[in-house]
């Protein structure tokens, strides 16, 4: 056993006994041929074991790795044992993965390292003895038998969150993950599960109850936990497929009014002549603010339960079905006054894409409460809201905080800082240390892998002073990379180009196989010719250009059930202004967005199209003689509900 002088932000030994080395240890090869664990804090320790069996038990009763539990009715973490190439080798496990174990996540079942293990009597999680291994013995009560694997050679640290940090040798990899581990947590797999498992490990979903009768405690709920019992969404809530949504017809696709889009914006606009001649652009970080606004959230914990015709409450997590298309961003309230804006030049905070809302959509409780700060009344017509909710992510929010101001104090960048000082500490605080700027790299990231959409910081990895050629092999790696990207870039950039051109980007033969022996495949040339020069036409191009075969059969199938529907409601005298009309109407709305957004007025002109353009009108009389003209009188019927004139609509 052999010690090092730990460099700045090394994480200090636990002072739990039983962790005493650290939450993690680095397993290599020397040149002699000896089994080094290298720890945090520099501590590096002989690994006398000969097989993979007999390393995890070494593990577990002599390396004293692990990490204290971080809420009071939770568990230890397991100790992480991250495996060199060299040590992979030595314990017969491949140093790479074929393309086939690659797609699989691990390695066969029939591998002599498995089976050495399951003769050894120990198991596997589902996911098998991959990147991210879990090796473990049932619990014995409250005695855990679990070892974590970590094999950067098998891409457990993806180059998209961790740079290069699989690349470090042992010692320097051992600190980076070590200090991860302290400050946030010991990973357990992609930044996606390891940001999911702090909330669970910060708010678990049990706890032991006071002793009954008999002197005996129970494992019961944990108030503030999401409990360890799955709960159905709420059907606007659910993702596409699941169990919730099973009565809905096959290939339906559901609009605003019946499924909840909240996203991060998508959205830019061409810059004003005025803004361009402002000599400076001011950026604004939002990695933090997407934090900061999870901080003090109040979130459902429970299943939700439907209220019709509820009363809004912002204090209350949920969904509702809200018309949010009166909101005029151009006079909104700003504290008790009303000013005005350039309405024009602002997305609307109500769509993912930016655009105005056309009529009664599903928004999640802050999105509705914003309406309300901006000064205009909702009325919602129904909801799912959670009455069992609390601020769970205040926690997770302070963790990741503090890890983020704990590694850039470590680095020159204190929280106090004047301004001017925190601009020159900012500049190049990377280089200072690059193994700790991978931490705070990585760190971020755990807010975007759980969708939180924020953007990949790039790390600066590697200290040039040292080693220049391989400093040199690092920056053309990334050049290669940018390379890539840009190639990736450019074909998208001309599919979309294609996409403006051609309209429809399946051959001759797709077209015929989706759309059936009658369609004419010039259509879409035709429609080019004709609407080339609309807003709706290039936001039709940008849905044909990332849309699949299989994408473009299930619009195809949903129109063709829509019109199956339309017919049976004429057949079945459906009235128009009735509620069953009425739901067509929205229905066909939701289904045209398919191709491009469309408006309640642009609905009636579409309407009025259909009866009135000999194409149109004979594709709808020919699913039943008279649709063409039944449809507008719905559609009509439906726009004069909602204050408009059909006779003085317009294509806006």
């Amino acid at each position: 056993m052999a010690k090092k002088a730990a460099p700045v932000g090394t994480p200090p030994a636990s002072a739990d006994p039983r962790f005493v080395n650290g939450p993690l240890a680095l397993v290599d090869v020397d040149a002699e041929g000896q089994v080094l664990a290298c720890c945090t804090g520099g501590l590096v320790l002989d690994v006398p074991a000969k097989s993979l069996p007999s390393l995890v038990e070494w593990t577990l009763k002599e390396a004293r790795l692990g990490q204290p539990k971080l809420s009071g009715p939770g568990k230890e973490a397991d100790p992480l044992l991250v495996l060199t190439e060299t040590a992979l080798e030595r314990y017969g496990l491949p140093t790479t993965l074929t393309d086939e174990e690659r797609l699989a996540g691990r390695i066969p079942e029939n591998h002599k390292a498995v089976k050495q293990l399951l003769r050894a009597e120990w198991k596997l999680t589902k996911r098998g003895l991959g990147p991210w291994a879990r090796i473990y013995r049932p619990a014995q009560g409250s005695e855990r038998a679990c070892v974590q694997l970590c094999i950067p050679s098998w891409n457990a640290l993806d180059t998209r969150h961790w740079g290069e940090a699989g690349d470090l040798p042992p010692v320097e990899l051992a600190r980076v993950l070590g200090v991860y581990a302290s400050r946030v947590m010991t990973p357990r797999g992609s930044m996606a599960v390891t940001g999911l498992e702090l909330m669970t490990a910060l708010h678990p979903p049990t706890r032991a109850s006071e002793p009954d009768t008999v002197g005996k405690r129970h494992s019961e709920h944990n108030p503030g936990s999401l409990g360890k019992d799955p709960v159905d969404p709420a059907p606007c809530e659910a993702p596409d497929g699941h169990p919730v949504l099973v009565d809905l017809p096959r290939f339906h696709v559901r609009g605003p009014g019946e499924k909840l889009f909240e996203e991060a914006y998508d959205w830019a606009r061409p810059m004003t002549d005025a803004e361009c001649t402002v000599r400076h652009l001011v950026g604004i970080d939002v990695n933090l603010a997407f934090g900061a606004g999870a901080n003090g959230l109040t979130v459902g914990l429970g299943a939700p339960t439907h209220v019709k015709d509820p009363v809004f409450d912002p204090k209350l997590p949920g969904s509702w079905l809200v018309d949010l298309s009166h909101v005029d961003l151009s006079k909104v309230k700003a504290g008790k006054e009303w000013v005005q804006l350039d309405g024009s030049l602002l997305p609307s905070p109500f769509t993912p894409k930016g655009e105005t809302p056309t009529g009664p959509a599903w928004y999640a409780t802050p999105t509705v409460a914003y309406a309300v700060e901006l000064g205009y009344e909702v009325t919602a017509s129904e909801a799912y809201v959670r009455y069992d909710n609390g601020r769970y992510l205040d926690s997770w929010y302070t963790r990741l905080r503090d890890a983020y101001l704990a590694t850039m104090t470590d680095l020159g960048v204190g929280p106090d800082l004047p301004p001017e000082d925190f601009l020159t500490a900012m500049d190049g605080y990377k280089d200072r240390d690059p193994q700790l700027g991978l931490v705070v790299s990585a760190r971020v990231v755990v807010y975007r892998e759980i969708g939180l959409g924020l953007d990949r910081i790039q790390a600066v990895l590697d200290d040039a002073g040292t080693d220049v050629p391989a400093a040199l092999r690092t920056q053309r790696a990334q050049v290669a990379e940018r390379v890539e990207r840009l190639q990736r870039l450019g074909a998208g950039l001309d599919r979309m180009i294609e996409a403006h051109e051609r309209g429809l980007l399946l051959t001759v033969e797709q077209q015929a196989a989706i759309f059936g022996p009658d369609w004419d495949p010039e259509g879409p040339v035709k429609a080019r010719q004709r609407y080339g020069d609309t807003l709706q036409w290039r936001q039709y191009a940008e849905r044909s250009a990332a849309r699949t075969p299989e994408e473009w059969q299930a619009v195809h199938d949903a129109v063709a059930a829509l019109d199956g529907e339309l017919a049976s409601a004429l057949d079945a005298g459906v009235a128009p202004g009735s509620p069953e009309a009425n739901a067509l109407v929205d229905r066909h709305r939701a289904v045209f967005t398919a191709y491009f957004p469309l408006t309640r007025e642009m609905q009636v002109c579409l309407a009025r199209t259909y009866a009135s353009d000999p194409g149109f009108a004979a594709h709808y009389d020919g699913v039943r003689p008279g649709l063409a003209a039944w449809f507008r009188t719905v559609v009509d019927a439906s726009a004069r509900a909602h204050g408009i004139d059909p006779d003085a609509a317009a294509w806006r």
